[in-house]
């Protein structure tokens, strides 16, 4: 009975469940396309909007690049590192200082505080700057740090070089080896001095004198 039924079903119904189970197919790939194209779209924009407001701030980048590619920065940052505190006292803060130190302190300090304010506005990422940059911004603000204590206690600018402060608050708690961003950043390591150098002529009887 069940093989005479089939026999008996209309052809045109047969085409007709064919035809609804291409039309599925044609709507769950169109609709598929459709997410794809939105994803893509959607992927376009936020790159070009991150692009955009990099290029918006690159006279800012170009400056701090700029100002840690110059001797003289480096020298004031060794000098505050190294001399500063064998030579003048907190007790007078930055502004008491002699004018050649007052002016190292403020270069060095006012340059890690522009990183640092960059850092927060999101410009540039924290974990980068991290980790180029954690064993100078440490350094840095345990040489300046009483001094700059000092000038807070003695002045109305009770948060001067805040960002500075907090900056170094996050490098102190900052991990290279958990970092993931890491790899980009990593030198790739020489192979062996010994395989730097080319082997010279082969020796044998022709060449032995």
């Amino acid at each position: 009975m069940s093989h005479g039924r089939l026999a008996r079903t209309p052809l045109s119904s047969i085409r007709k469940r064919t035809s609804m189970s291409a039309s599925n197919i044609v709507s769950i790939v169109a609709v598929g396309v459709s997410i794809i194209s939105l994803g893509a779209s959607t992927w376009i924009a936020v790159r070009q909007t991150r692009l955009s407001r990099r290029a918006s701030h690159s006279p800012a980048l170009i400056s701090v690049i700029s100002e840690f590619r110059s001797v003289r920065f480096h020298e004031h940052q060794d000098y505050i590192c190294s001399d500063l505190a064998s030579e003048h006292s907190p007790n007078k803060g930055i502004s008491g200082l002699p004018k050649s130190a007052r002016t190292a302190v403020y270069s060095v300090a006012y340059f890690y505080e522009l990183v640092a304010a960059l850092v927060k506005l999101k410009i540039l990422d924290e974990g980068e700057v991290l980790y180029l940059l954690q064993h100078r911004i440490i350094t840095v603000w345990n040489a300046i740090a009483p001094y700059v204590l000092h000038e807070r206690s003695t002045s109305k600018q009770k948060l001067f070089l805040g960002l500075l402060e907090r900056l170094y608050l996050d490098a102190t708690n900052f991990s290279k080896d958990s970092y993931k961003g890491a790899r980009s950043w990593r030198v790739p390591q020489s192979p062996p001095e010994e395989s730097l150098i080319s082997p010279g002529p082969e020796e044998t009887p022709s060449n032995i004198s």
